[in-house]
């Protein structure tokens, strides 16, 4: 089982010093998450790695505005959909993504991204888990797409770092237990 974070990088506290309010605390918020999946996906390796050398799980991650800022445009938009608010990835747009190559392929991606029609100074953080199957010899198939929590997590310029820290990484460990046990189910 997969335990919450409880290492001295958790306890580590955010400032707003990475860049405006609030994409800098959106962008520590990454960090913070890109620590905790690469941390799971150690354990994973660590736990299943060695029963299967063919089971590989990988972390990948989306800086604010990088070059692949758009690689889950569907997911984001249909996790967005689905809790009824509307995803602006125009404003800000970065993700990280655990991959768990099995039998097959299943992510969770954690989303960082602006929210509503014109950006207000609030950054939504979503979570989902879905599958990518193949359809084909070259063609794939998103499915299973599950949301990871019941609302997003919001932050914005009005919020303190440190408390924004703590709230975030209880919405974070709920959201992975939920995106694991889907995995879980699915093997």
């Amino acid at each position: 089982m997969i335990q919450p974070e409880t290492s001295s990088f958790a306890a580590r506290r955010i400032s707003a010093k990475s860049g405006p309010w609030p994409k800098g605390l959106a962008s520590s918020l990454q960090d913070v998450c890109h620590h905790r999946l690469d941390r799971t996906k150690e354990e994973l390796q660590g736990k299943l790695g060695r029963l299967n050398n063919q089971y590989q799980f990988l972390v990948q991650n989306e800086p604010p505005d990088g070059e692949k800022g758009y690689h889950y445009r569907f997911q984001i938009i249909e996790v967005a959909n689905t809790l009824g608010y509307l995803a602006d990835l125009r404003t800000h747009r970065a993700w990280v993504s655990l991959v768990l190559q099995t039998d097959s392929r299943a992510e969770i991606l954690v989303s960082f991204h602006g929210i509503g029609p014109q950006f207000r100074g609030v950054i939504a953080v979503s979570a989902v888990y879905f599958r990518k199957d193949q359809t084909d010899a070259a063609g794939q198939e998103i499915t299973d797409l599950t949301p990871l929590s019941e609302e997003i997590f919001q932050l914005n310029y009005k919020d303190d770092a440190n408390a924004l820290t703590d709230r975030f990484e209880s919405w974070l460990d709920a959201a992975l237990a939920r995106g694991l046990e889907a995995w879980r189910r699915g093997l």
